[in-house]
């Protein structure tokens, strides 16, 4: 190597989490059985997790739980703490498997990296493609080294098939093959009071958009939904809304007003 090449920037990969999904939820479950809803420095919280000491390699760890949005952190350097995030403690304590699996997934998908993957290869439509072809498209096209862009892909395809992600896609075309009476029983289940959301179902108030829609006489109708929607989103939104049209919605008898009246 020249001394020219040597003090060239030695190329940096884009973040990425360390450790796979479920490798995280096996760090995250160590925390909170000894910490439960309790935040704690850094070092400590290693330690729970079967860590020596802060280091580079520990460290990375730490930032994989916060890539999945298992985790919350506050305070800098030697007063960082970290703690369960209510996603984290949803995973770890839902006893309903398909909440859970819901949890896991939303987990699965909150690196951004993942979430470029997610769009790229649009694998809400489509099945993964292979690793070779992932590690290949990183390199070219997010600045990848060869060895992390392997390294990630590993992750990536670990926690896919961890998360169960390819059950998305199966979901909606099960959605799809249902009978009208199905999902219009499955929306009068969601229109009763007593259905309640998971916390992880929930988007953050900063991720809602509120769209305000004038109906007749002096209505308004107001829906909230995530800031970014697909087009899949919006076929399931409006195949719902369909489906509603018949679950005991709307009042018949009420005369179909165009004007304010």
């Amino acid at each position: 190597m020249t001394d020219e090449q040597s003090k060239l920037p030695r190329q940096r990969s884009p973040a990425y989490p360390y450790l796979s999904l479920q490798d995280a939820i096996e760090n995250l479950s160590k925390l909170f059985k000894k910490e439960r809803y309790s935040s704690v420095p850094i070092g400590i919280a290693l330690k729970h997790m079967g860590y020596s000491g802060v280091n580079g390699a520990s460290m990375r760890v730490i930032a994989a739980l916060i890539h999945f949005g298992l985790i919350n952190s506050e305070g800098e350097k030697q007063d960082r703490k970290v703690g369960v995030s209510d996603l984290g403690r949803n995973i770890l304590n839902e006893r309903d498997d398909s909440k859970r699996l819901f949890a896991i997934q939303e987990a699965a998908l909150r690196p951004s990296i993942h979430q470029w993957v997610w769009q790229k290869w649009k694998l809400e439509n489509n099945p993964l493609p292979s690793g070779d072809n992932i590690a290949y498209t990183l390199i070219r096209e997010r600045d990848f080294t060869d060895d992390a862009a392997h390294a990630f892909t590993k992750e990536f395809i670990a926690t896919y098939e961890f998360a169960e992600l390819f059950k998305r896609l199966e979901t909606d075309i099960e959605m799809e093959s249902q009978s009208f009476e199905e999902k219009q029983e499955i929306a009068s289940n969601v229109l009763s009071p007593q259905f309640q959301p998971s916390l992880s179902q929930i988007p953050q108030e900063g991720d809602i958009r509120e769209l305000t829609i004038p109906l007749t006489g002096r209505k308004l109708a107001m829906i909230r939904v995530p800031k970014t929607l697909n087009k899949r989103d919006f076929q399931l939104l409006t195949m719902w809304l369909q489906v509603m049209e018949n679950a005991e919605l709307y009042n018949e008898d009420e005369p179909n007003q165009s004007g304010d009246g």
